[in-house]
């Protein structure tokens, strides 16, 4: 176990001595050890009070800031919505400031303010540090890179047989997370390494070369099951999403059509996997028919939603205004979150950024269908979908992945494009 507790310091230690070297490299180093770091994420591992994963999400993104401000070559204002990004932070260091000032826990607020960082230097990091397409390529095997390790996970529990951790979910049904906290962290490193795949292959992936897209197709394979068998109803939604504007996105509409047709086939099929659906979904389809109570909905997070908002309603004016300074990480709705965090004018401020983000980044993809843009769509899309039931605004890791590669798409990476975008018909 002592050696145990050194492994995530140790790689700690390693991203902050590179990062005085060669920044970009310690980014990509960043991003390839969080998966092993959220592993450490037991009171057991914490070092003065704080764990492993709370402190790359306090130390990346306080080096990038710095990095950032102090260079010649990098700022904070050259990004499209840098200044809705800008107050958007802004507003969560005031709310978190004034929480200290009355005397609640400065820690709490600082843990606030810093999962609301990462996402801030998360729209940054990406379109600052990797600005060319080597850059890009380098990034995006730094992504694969960094799904071995929950992919590894997954494929020892779900094909092997192996077992390391479980959680039971609805019904009688068991998801295997491996030594994650919750299903949502092993989730989302199955997302990540899907879309990395899926860009490294439209770009990088010119001619035959078997022996590449044969590993791509089993780091995918992999991916898809790792999610498929954690029985998540927004991960099957947002397989869905992403199926449906990636096609339409690369105007492939007889293959959606064709796949289409596959689900259709297979769901008449497969009675084990309509079981399994049926499951998942069944309070939802209970509630169309009037055989569950809506407070049952998403396993009973409707009725802890309105439970939730009669206690913000007692607050006082000024908290309900800008909020506690709480992570509020169990809300199970980021909205809630934003709202209970940083009040009324948080919330606001917090949809103004997502609809801006969201209208601009839908202008890009129109403006010119490349895969990168069209990821870009794909990735609110998925945010869209995870923050009605989860909190996707307090996972460092999964903001990060998420606004990097929209502030990517939407700044544009030097020759990448070239030879991939699709001719548009359609602006707005």
């Amino acid at each position: 176990m002592d050696m145990m507790i050194a492994v995530p310091y140790f790689m700690l230690a390693l991203f902050v001595v590179l990062f005085f070297f060669d920044a970009q490299k310690a980014i990509m180093v960043a991003l390839i050890i969080r998966p092993i770091i959220d592993c450490f994420y037991q009171e057991t591992y914490a070092f003065a009070g704080i764990k492993p994963t709370e402190y790359l999400g306090f130390l990346l993104p306080t080096l990038v800031c710095i990095k950032i401000l102090i260079s010649r070559d990098h700022g904070f204002t050259r990004a499209p919505l840098s200044y809705l990004w800008i107050f958007f932070i802004y507003f969560q260091l005031f709310s978190t400031a004034m929480v200290i000032t009355v005397g609640n826990d400065p820690l709490l607020g600082a843990n606030y303010f810093y999962r609301a960082l990462n996402g801030f230097v998360g729209f940054y990091l990406f379109q600052e540090f990797f600005k060319t397409k080597e850059d890009f390529r380098s990034l995006l095997l730094a992504f694969m890179v960094a799904g071995l390790v929950p992919l590894g996970m997954s494929a020892y529990q779900n094909i092997l047989g192996g077992l390391i951790r479980s959680e039971a979910t609805i019904g009688n049904l068991v998801r295997n997370i491996g030594f994650y906290h919750d299903a949502y962290t092993l989730r989302i490193y199955c997302f990540q390494t899907l879309a990395a795949v899926l860009l490294y292959w439209c770009y990088f992936l010119s001619g035959r070369r078997i022996i590449s897209r044969g590993i791509l197709l089993v780091i995918s394979a992999l991916a898809l099951l790792g999610i498929i068998k954690l029985y998540s109803k927004a991960g099957y939604m947002v397989i869905a999403e992403w199926l449906v504007v990636w096609y339409v996105g690369r105007r492939k509409f007889l293959q959606l059509g064709v796949l289409a047709l596959m689900v259709l086939v297979l769901s008449v099929t497969m009675e084990r996997q309509v079981q399994i659906l049926d499951t998942v979904y069944s309070k939802e389809v209970g509630a169309m028919y009037g055989k569950e109570k809506s407070d049952r909905l998403f396993q009973g997070r409707v009725g802890d939603w309105k439970t939730a908002l009669r206690e913000f309603e007692q607050n006082s004016i000024a908290l309900q205004l800008i909020g506690d300074g709480s992570p509020h990480t169990g809300a199970h709705n980021d909205f809630l979150r934003a709202l209970f965090g940083t009040g009324i004018l948080g919330l606001l401020i917090y949809c103004v950024l997502l609809v801006s983000i969201g209208i601009k980044t839908v202008y890009n993809c129109l403006r010119q269908q490349t895969p990168l843009n069209i990821m870009a769509v794909m990735l609110i899309g998925m945010w869209s979908i995870d923050a009605i039931g989860l909190v996707p605004g307090a996972y460092p890791g999964y903001q990060i992945f998420v606004w990097g590669f929209i502030g990517l798409a939407l700044r544009g990476v030097a020759g990448l494009d070239k030879d991939t975008a699709i001719p548009t018909v359609a602006t707005v």
